[in-house]
């Protein structure tokens, strides 16, 4: 073959092999962009916390417990009142006649503590002393109750008005107890009653019977503390 014919022979054969190596550079290009669209949708999926609120009826939302409806009712008329307020615990004749409200509303103008002291010769002071640790004794009974009964909104509205009334009575005495000439003895016992009350709130809450909007704006802090730290699990009386 001439000169001419072999020169002709590789500029033919010089285009087919571009076109064998097109295909080629083609697929790795494509290669190359599914591999970059696969980190770039890697990264901007949702962490394995979050993947419950994608799926249907999983959602943040609907996973935790509702509590609809009225939840506080009046104090006054809770059941709880005949068995955790008594004319003893007030100091009045068994023989008189008194609705357990009226009761209620004794020991919340603190009348027969401010009056008299239970304690012969002990200072004015003290009453304050006794006023609180009255309340204790019906809060610490309110949180020993079968919780169930919490579904009541009466009784409900009384765990939560004791509850606020005694731990903020009970803080101000233990912060100063030369102000109300109370005894070593007498703030222990105030603070283990305070702390049984707190740890039963604990399990209250963890339960849905109580929850921290029916304890209002301003608790006392520690109830606020305990109420902060506490999350229901579920609404106790969702089925009742």
């Amino acid at each position: 073959m001439s000169e001419f014919g072999k020169l002709r022979a590789r500029m033919v054969e010089r285009p087919a092999e571009r076109r064998g190596v097109l295909p080629t550079l083609a697929g790795a290009a494509a290669a190359f962009a599914v591999g970059v669209l696969t980190v770039l949708a890697w990264n901007n999926l949702p962490s394995p916390i979050q993947w419950p609120s994608l799926l249907p009826g999983m959602s943040d939302s609907q996973s935790r417990p509702s509590f609809p409806g009225d939840r506080i009712g009046r104090a006054m008329t809770a059941p709880f009142l005949k068995i955790c307020l008594t004319k003893d615990l007030l100091g009045i004749d068994r023989g008189t006649e008194i609705d357990p409200g009226l009761l209620l509303q004794i020991l919340e103008a603190g009348s027969v503590q401010g009056r008299v002291t239970r304690i012969l010769g002990a200072p004015r002071e003290h009453a304050a002393l006794e006023l609180a640790a009255t309340w204790g004794s019906v809060t610490d009974c309110v949180y020993r109750q079968n919780t169930w009964n919490l579904c009541d909104i009466d009784n409900r509205a009384l765990a939560v008005d004791s509850a606020n009334t005694f731990v903020r009575q009970a803080d101000e005495i233990i912060a100063a107890p030369a102000a109300y000439a109370a005894t070593p003895g007498e703030i222990s016992e105030l603070s283990t009653t305070k702390e049984r009350v707190l740890q039963s709130l604990r399990e209250r809450v963890h339960d849905g019977l109580l929850i921290a909007a029916d304890f209002g704006f301003f608790p006392p802090a520690a109830l606020k503390h305990v109420l902060k730290e506490s999350e229901p699990v579920q609404n106790g009386c969702s089925k009742r």
